[in-house]
């Protein structure tokens, strides 16, 4: 049921390896490689050596596919993240034209502010010469003069 045999030299682990088969019948149950240092092969019991092969296929192969598993997990976890990241950049550059447009907004609405406040302040000046009687309240005060509109009109012709 259970054979063992020393038939090939490892070249990519650079090893002598022994290669275990246990069968039933045509039934192939287990095959396992062994690396020939580690240990007497020729002087284990059969269920030592069934052992040690249940030990390396569980080894070889199951600790693989729970590495497989683990890594297929951590590259979805890191396209995920990459998906976010992508996802908070466009967010950033979305936030930063809005806060733009805010702070466009912001210094219209200031210069609109000044311009009424200079405004009022022409306005209280007007009224306070009005009411101290001052004969210039007809003249535009110093700084508006360069705002007047002025008509000319031009009478008569050829």
């Amino acid at each position: 049921m259970f054979k063992k045999s020393y038939n090939y030299f490892n070249s990519e682990q650079g090893r002598r390896v022994v290669q275990i088969e246990a069968k039933s019948g045509n039934l192939q149950i287990i095959t396992a490689d062994f690396d020939e240092s580690l240990c007497d092969w020729d002087s284990l019991s059969e269920k030592e050596l069934i052992d040690k092969a249940l030990e390396w296929q569980y080894r070889t192969y199951m600790q693989g596919k729970f590495v497989n598993e683990a890594v297929e997990i951590t590259e979805a976890k890191a396209k995920e993240v990459t998906a976010m990241a992508e996802k908070l950049k466009d967010t950033v550059k979305e936030s930063e034209a809005e806060l733009a447009k805010i702070k466009e907004r912001a210094e219209i609405s200031q210069g609109s502010i000044l311009e009424m406040t200079e405004m009022m302040y022409d306005h209280e000046a007007r009224i306070a010469a009005l009411e101290s009687g001052d004969e210039k309240v007809d003249e535009p005060i110093e700084e508006d003069k360069e705002h007047i509109d002025t008509e000319v009109t031009i009478e008569g012709g050829e």
